[in-house]
């Protein structure tokens, strides 16, 4: 009974680790295209004579990914904090 628990304990978390590395991919390759078409955006603008509006798209889709990389790398270092408190 006690290694039929143990096994399907394992076979939960596994599933569990999968899922959350699936949804970080996922997040990444979203993220990625998210840049580029706002990259692309701003370029068209700046082919059609559109400075101004480029600038500000380059410049909120640069800064946005910056914010979420940083964010990101927070939220890292304080969970990592956290495990090793306990």
């Amino acid at each position: 009974m006690a290694e039929q628990q143990a096994t399907h304990r394992h076979t939960v978390e596994m599933k569990i680790v999968d899922a959350s590395v699936f949804r970080s991919k996922a997040g990444m390759w979203m993220a990625f295209v998210l840049s580029v078409i706002g990259l692309g955006a701003a370029s068209v603008g700046e082919v059609y004579g559109h400075a101004t509006a480029s600038a500000v798209i380059a410049s909120v889709d640069l800064l946005a990914l910056a914010t979420v990389f940083i964010s990101g790398r927070r939220a890292k270092v304080k969970q990592n904090e956290h495990r090793l408190s306990e």
